[in-house]
C-alpha cells in the first residue's frame, strides 16, 4: 500500500516515450515509492519480508502513483517506520541504486574489502 510516491525525471521520459525503458499506456507514473507490504509471493517470503513491513521501492516503468503498487523483491528494501514517507521517497532513487549494487556484488561474490562503499 503506497504511502508516498514521486513524479520524477524518469516518469517524464516514460510519458514522452524517450529512452530505453518503455511503459504500458495508460501510464501510471511514480517510479519511486514508500509503502507497506500487504501481499507477498514466495520469493519475498524467502527474502525475509512479511506483511506489514515498511519498504522503499523503485521501478523503471512507474506504477507508484496509485493506492497499491507491485514490485519485484529485487526492487524493494526495508525502511524504518520512524522515517517520514514523503522525505524517504525522495531518497529512493539514489539509495536503491546503491542497495542493488551491493546486493549484486554479494551474489557475484565480488570482494568489497578495501573498497569505498
Amino acid at each position: 500500500q503506497v504511502e508516498a510516491s514521486t513524479v520524477s525525471f524518469r516518469d517524464c521520459l516514460l510519458r514522452r516515450d524517450i529512452g530505453p525503458d518503455k511503459a504500458k499506456f495508460p501510464l501510471v507514473p511514480g517510479c519511486e515509492v514508500v509503502g507497506t507490504i500487504t501481499l507477498l509471493n514466495q520469493k519475498a517470503k524467502k527474502e525475509g519480508y512479511r506483511i506489514g513491513d515498511r519498504v522503499a521501492a523503485m521501478s523503471r516503468t512507474g506504477g507508484g502513483n496509485a493506492t497499491y503498487a507491485s514490485y519485484p523483491v529485487s526492487c524493494i528494501a526495508p525502511i524504518s517506520k520512524n522515517v517520514d514517507a514523503a522525505e524517504a521517497v525522495c531518497l529512493v532513487d539514489v539509495y536503491m541504486t546503491a542497495h542493488q549494487a551491493l546486493r549484486l556484488s554479494k551474489k557475484q561474490a565480488t570482494p568489497l574489502t578495501g573498497s569505498n562503499v
